[in-house]
């Protein structure tokens, strides 16, 4: 099993970097990145230690990279990871991109996973594992489905806007637009972009799909053939899960299995979004995107020390990894429930206003 995560550097032209929203720029946003991606492998390896390690990168000047004075390419070489150099050529939205350029990076990251003879989980470099992943593992061995996960879990209520303002009926009517496949849903899941885990030959047909929707889109989005815009005013550019999430639903003969409760779940431990459960101490696989620069970046600290108590313990606790988000007994649980049922309250004032 190769378990796989990516670092993309993403300036353009003119030196501008894109906009990510789960920055708040603390730190320089490629040093967050590869803090994030040595933390990624280190609690994969301590979990997963017989599996290979693969991070794929268009950095070019890696040779004295350090991260708080601890070097990247020693790091990889003392921990065994394989750095492979991709360039980001391919899938690059360029102009047409507004926000999370970068994430596109991760289609030219499985179109190469294609090309490998063991079965592949690419996941996002601000995940954390917190047990081993067999479980995981047999889901995709011998081609038996591909992994991936139903984030926001809306199949019974595929008109519902939040979050994003963006419906499953919505996603569906554009996707209508674009003839290159054809859905096979009514209403298209929203698949999460951090993760995806399948064989070589499932991830083939993936990155082909993908390969031909990214440059059909490209060019409807350029000779403004055809509006590759949502109802919300989003591209499909300005979000890599919004292709991928096309081709996804357009599959035909490959199971899905979603992830979503049995292995992983994008969890949010901020004030106003909080939506950790006792229950995630079970799941092998955290993604924590609001904790780039803090949670992660302290947990970075604690385990570059070779003597910390997540190495010297035979199988750290899940207990153990969350105290570093405030997890499971968040500080602001009592504001992060009121701002929840706020949310509520709003949402269920603006569909009775509109009835």
């Amino acid at each position: 099993m190769n378990i796989v995560t990516s670092v993309c550097v993403d300036v353009d032209e003119e030196g501008k970097s894109n906009h990510y929203p789960a920055l708040k720029g603390i730190d320089d946003k490629r040093i967050v990145y590869w803090r994030c991606c040595i933390t990624f492998c280190m609690t994969s390896i301590k979990f997963n230690p017989n599996e290979s390690h693969l991070v794929y990168t268009n950095d070019k000047n890696m040779e004295d990279l350090a991260i708080h004075g601890h070097g990247v390419i020693d790091m990889f070489l003392k921990l065994g990871i394989e750095l492979v150099y991709l360039p980001f050529e391919k899938f690059d939205p360029k102009e047409c991109s507004k926000r999370f350029r970068n994430a596109f990076y991760k289609h030219e990251v499985i179109c190469d996973l294609a090309n490998l003879d063991e079965p592949s989980i690419l996941l996002d470099s601000d995940c954390i594992w917190t047990k081993s992943g067999e479980d995981i593992f047999k889901k995709i061995d011998n081609d038996k489905c591909l992994l991936l996960q139903d984030t926001y879990q809306r199949g019974s209520r595929p008109k519902i806007k939040s979050p994003h303002n963006l419906s499953m009926e919505d996603m569906g009517k554009l996707y209508d637009r674009i003839p290159v496949m054809k859905s096979q849903a009514e209403y298209p899941v929203w698949y999460g972009g951090e993760l995806i885990g399948g064989s070589a030959s499932h991830l083939k047909i993936v990155s082909d799909s993908m390969y031909e929707v990214f440059n059909y889109c490209m060019d409807q989005e350029r000779t403004k053939k055809n509006s590759m815009t949502f109802d919300n005013g989003d591209s499909v550019f300005d979000n890599d899960e919004y292709i991928s999430s096309y081709v996804y639903n357009s599959l035909i003969g490959i199971s899905i299995h979603d992830t979503r409760r049995s292995f992983t779940k994008r969890i949010w431990t901020l004030p106003d979004i909080f939506n950790f459960r006792r229950k995630d101490l079970n799941l092998a696989i955290w993604h924590l995107p609001g904790e780039k620069e803090s949670g992660l970046r302290e947990l970075f600290h604690e385990l570059i020390d070779p003597k910390s108590i997540f190495w010297e313990s035979t199988e750290p606790s899940a207990k153990f990894l969350g105290k570093f988000f405030n997890i499971p007994r968040h500080k602001s649980v009592v504001v992060a429930v009121f701002f929840q049922a706020l949310e509520k309250w709003r949402n269920l004032s603006k569909r009775v206003a509109t009835q």
